[in-house]
């Protein structure tokens, strides 16, 4: 009877989000975005040795999640909704292109955004900024070429359109984590991270079987 319930439970929060998605889309997306910011951050900053003995650091989190809200949200509303309507079949080909193009145009236009915004919004210079998005951007996005390829493959040849936003967010969870981590990591040991000379221990929690390099 038990899991019977929860089965019941689970599919009247599937169709709630489903209908919510349908009515409110923007704000239903916005909300969503907002809950795993929160939940990537805290996570990011709970396993980061650096953090631990600093407590939470809110000013991070909310930088985080405002790039989440006011930027990350509605783009990628719209451009799921523009790759269905440029590929709109399922076969092998059109799935080929739909993830060409969200890991060739889509992530490195937010991958950089989120490092530029996030430090200007920390207070800094516009030179600051681009220097960290110069600094990062390389090797985040390979390690993003070794993850989500196939995810996203999974994801937009098999799910419907109304859930692929929250089944990206939820599957990154540990990803997001990642990348706040090294859009808040100080600059030497980014750099160190980037160039390979070290490994980015903490992640090893986060990516089993992943390499914690970037080579």
């Amino acid at each position: 009877a038990a899991p019977c319930m929860r089965s019941f439970r689970l599919a009247r929060l599937a169709d709630g989000f489903q209908r919510a998605m349908a009515r409110w889309p923007m704000g239903t997306t916005i909300a969503n975005t907002t809950v795993l910011w929160v939940v990537s951050d805290s996570l990011s900053q709970s396993i980061a040795p650096e953090q631990m003995d600093l407590g939470h650091d809110w000013a991070r989190t909310g930088r985080m999640v405002s790039y989440g809200v006011f930027f990350y949200a509605g783009l990628a509303l719209k451009w799921y909704d523009l790759l269905e309507r440029t590929f709109p079949m399922t076969s092998v080909r059109m799935v080929s292109y739909k993830v060409a193009a969200d890991q060739l145009m889509f992530t490195p236009i937010t991958a950089s955004s989120l490092f530029f915004l996030t430090t200007l919004l920390e207070g800094k210079s516009l030179e600051a900024a681009c220097e960290k998005v110069e600094e990062r951007l390389l090797p985040t996005l390979k390690m993003n070429w070794c993850i989500w390829p196939l995810i996203q493959a999974v994801n937009l040849s098999v799910v419907p359109p109304c859930w692929r936003i929250l089944v990206i967010n939820a599957a990154c969870i540990p990803w997001l984590a990642f990348v706040s981590w090294m859009a808040n990591k100080r600059t030497d040991t980014a750099t160190a991270v980037a160039t390979g000379s070290i490994s980015w221990q903490p992640w090893t929690k986060l990516s089993d079987g992943i390499q914690e390099e970037v080579v």
